[in-house]
C-alpha cells in the first residue's frame, strides 16, 4: 500500500472562499471533486430533497452542451462523471486517464 506524501498536497483558498486542494502525482490521471458544504442533513421539512435535486439538475445541460454530450466527451477520454449527496455535502466527481 502506498501512503500519500503530505509534501505533495497543496491547499489554497480563492478570493470567493472556495477551497482548492491539489495533490501532485506521477500518474497520467486527473481526478476532480467539487463539493458544497450542504447535504441532506442540512435540510428541513420545507426543503427536504433539495440537495439531491440540485445534484441531478447540474447534470442536465449547459448553455452549449447537453448532459449526454458532456458525459460522452469525458467517457471518450476513458473517464467518468458522477455525483453524490451525503448528510454533510453534495459532491461532483470526474476522473480522466
Amino acid at each position: 500500500m502506498t501512503i500519500a506524501n503530505p509534501d505533495n498536497f497543496f491547499r489554497q483558498v480563492l478570493p470567493n472562499g472556495m477551497k482548492v486542494v491539489f495533490e501532485k502525482r506521477d500518474v497520467p490521471l486527473i481526478s476532480i471533486v467539487a463539493a458544497t458544504n450542504f447535504g441532506s442533513g442540512h435540510e428541513n421539512e420545507n426543503n427536504k430533497g433539495i440537495a439531491h435535486l440540485i445534484e441531478h439538475v447540474v447534470f442536465k445541460k449547459t448553455k452549449n452542451k447537453t448532459g449526454n454530450q458532456i458525459v460522452s466527451m469525458i467517457e471518450k477520454k476513458g473517464g467518468n462523471l458522477d455525483a453524490f449527496t451525503s448528510d454533510e455535502i453534495t459532491g461532483f466527481h470526474s476522473k480522466i486517464r
